[in-house]
C-alpha cells in the first residue's frame, strides 16, 4: 500500500505554525561580527599587547574569592536540580506527547462544527469538526492525470484526528446525486510527523465527479465535499 511520505505533513505542521523549532534570538544581521572584535596581529606591538591581554585574563580567572566560588557552587547544584527533571520543550515546540491534535486543526481552513460537511474548494488541507484532511489539490491532480490511463484512478490522502488514540479510519464515499454509488474505505496505516499522528490512506474513486467523504476515527468525524476531474 503507498503512503503519503511524512515530510509532506512535516510541512503542513511547520506551515500551520506547531511546530517551530528556532527559539527568539538575535538574527545574523544583529550579531557582532567575530572578525571585529578580533585584536590584530599585524604588527609585533599589536601580537605582544594581545599576549599580555590574554596572560592577565588567565590570571584574574585563576585567583577564585570564596564569594564567587560559593556563586558557582550554587548555579552547579541548581542546574543538576534542573536537569534530574523533566526537560520542557523549548518556547514555540509543542510538548513532547501532547494529548490531543486540535491545535493542527484550528489553524487551517474550514469548520470545526459538528456534523456540517465541508466545501474543499480551492485548499489542499481542510478541516471539517474534529478531523482535518488532505491533500486535495494533489490528490485532484493524480485522479486527472490518471484517468485517461485508468479505469479506477487511485489517490493518496493524509487524515489527522483531533485525538492520538488511531483506533482505526473509515471513509465512506458517495458520489452526490449519483445512487447506489457509495463505498467504504478502511485504514490502520498510522504515521508520524514530529509529535503529529495521522493516517496514511490509498483508495480508489470510481467514477469523476462531485463526492461526499464521511471520515471516522474512534469519536472524531468529518466530513468533505470534493470534485474529481477528468
Amino acid at each position: 500500500m503507498l503512503t503519503v511520505p511524512a515530510v509532506a505533513l512535516a510541512l503542513l505542521v511547520a506551515a500551520s505554525g506547531c511546530s517551530a523549532q528556532q527559539g527568539p534570538g538575535p538574527s545574523a544581521a544583529t550579531a557582532p561580527s567575530s572578525e571585529s572584535t578580533r585584536p590584530s596581529t599585524d604588527s609585533p606591538a599589536a601580537a605582544g599587547s594581545a599576549t599580555n591581554s590574554t596572560r592577565d585574563s588567565h590570571d584574574r580567572q585563576s585567583v577564585r574569592t570564596p564569594s564567587s566560588q560559593s556563586s558557582m557552587k550554587s548555579s552547579q547544584g541548581k542546574a543538576s536540580s534542573s536537569s534530574s527533571g523533566r526537560e520542557s520543550p523549548p518556547p514555540g515546540l509543542p510538548p513532547a506527547h501532547p494529548k490531543s491534535q486540535k491545535s493542527v486543526l484550528k489553524k487551517l481552513p474550514g469548520s470545526t462544527e459538528a456534523g456540517k460537511c465541508v466545501a474543499v474548494g480551492p485548499n489542499s488541507d481542510v478541516t471539517s469538526g474534529t478531523v482535518a484532511m488532505g491533500n486535495f489539490q494533489r490528490a485532484k491532480k493524480l485522479y486527472k492525470s490518471q484517468f485517461a490511463s485508468s479505469q479506477q484512478p487511485t489517490v493518496n490522502f493524509y487524515v489527522i484526528p483531533s485525538s492520538r488514540a488511531m483506533p482505526g479510519l473509515e471513509i465512506k464515499l458517495t458520489r452526490i446525486g449519483a445512487k447506489g454509488s457509495a463505498h467504504t474505505v478502511h485504514s490502520r496505516a498510522v504515521q508520524k510527523a514530529n509529535v503529529w499522528k495521522y493516517y496514511s490512506v490509498h483508495m480508489a474513486v470510481p467514477s469523476p465527479g462531485k463526492w461526499r467523504l464521511m471520515v471516522k476515527s474512534g469519536s472524531d468525524k468529518g466530513c468533505f465535499e470534493v470534485s474529481f476531474l477528468k
